[in-house]
């Protein structure tokens, strides 16, 4: 029997008990006692009552509770899933809670789920919903993603809290990355008529040549007659044909550049594909 029952019960049965044991006594005993006519009688089934429905006096709200991963195993630069094992969280005197996932840098991302609310930042990101909904939505792959710095490799805590509105709990896991890499020298060859290959040139090359001397680039992209590339460092560059303003220098010319060039002063550059006669990137 549950606990509040119980305690209902007996309550009662002790009532009871009081209504019998002042009827068993002589008249100017009972005067000792409170009638079931005074202000003060009906006190009793109000306090079963009230102890019944966890309001009596002395009963304490129950704060929520929460069971986390002790780490997460995620890869260098990739958003990867944050998947909860078991039943996360719980609580017994609240059916809706506010879940806070928080951490010093980078992005973590929600994905709209049944019956849960998004909200927050991206370092502090908030999910919103009853219980069971929160559960099934921790519990399944591609809701929730976090994507560390570019290029960063140690690990960073992760705060999971919940609250009820009145109570919370919190615990930690330790995110690890594993290093990939994806940084090196640049290399291009081919037809460089409007100097494509960044080499600082207009020849044609027949075989890879290193472009510059820097082991810094991340990524590159190559278009129909230019060339975009990502350094470590977050910074973009460009390259080569820019009739249409293609390589996004911003300097008001459209003159071909035959050596990379870095676009903007930024450094969260993510990443970048260079198209026909447009290109696109991604910053964080």
């Amino acid at each position: 029997m549950p606990t509040q029952a119980l305690a209902l019960r007996l309550l009662q049965a002790i009532g009871l008990l009081l209504v019998n044991f002042r009827a068993g006594l002589p008249v100017a005993r009972r005067r000792c006692l409170p009638s079931a006519g005074t202000a003060r009688w009906p006190l009793l089934p109000l306090l079963a009552l009230l102890l019944a429905t966890g309001f009596a006096p002395g009963a304490s709200a129950a704060a929520p509770s929460v069971t986390a991963p002790a780490s997460f195993t995620l890869t260098e630069d990739v958003a990867a899933n944050l998947t909860y094992p078991g039943t996360p969280f719980a609580d017994v005197d609240s059916a809706t809670l506010t879940v806070t996932l928080s951490v010093s840098d980078g992005t973590i991302t929600g994905n709209a789920g049944t019956g849960i609310t998004v909200g927050g930042t991206a370092t502090a990101r908030t999910f919103a919903g009853t219980i069971a909904n929160l559960n099934t939505y921790f519990t399944a792959a591609g809701n929730i993603t976090y994507q560390g710095l570019l290029n960063n490799t140690a690990s960073r805590t992760l705060t999971t809290a919940v609250s009820d509105g009145a109570l919370s709990a919190s615990a930690t896991s330790t995110v690890n990355f594993s290093a990939v890499a994806d940084a090196g020298t640049l290399w291009a060859w081919g037809p460089n008529s409007s100097g494509e290959l960044g080499d600082g040139s207009n020849t044609t090359r027949t075989s890879p040549v290193q472009i510059g001397a820097l082991t810094s680039w991340q990524s590159v992209s190559a278009g129909l007659s230019h060339t975009a590339a990502v350094r470590t460092d977050g910074t973009l560059w460009a390259w080569g044909f820019n009739y249409y303003n293609q390589l996004g220098v911003g300097d008001g010319t459209t003159a071909s550049r035959t050596s990379p060039v870095q676009i903007g002063t930024a450094t969260s550059w993510r990443s970048v594909s260079a198209g026909g006669y447009h290109s696109v990137a991604v910053r964080t």
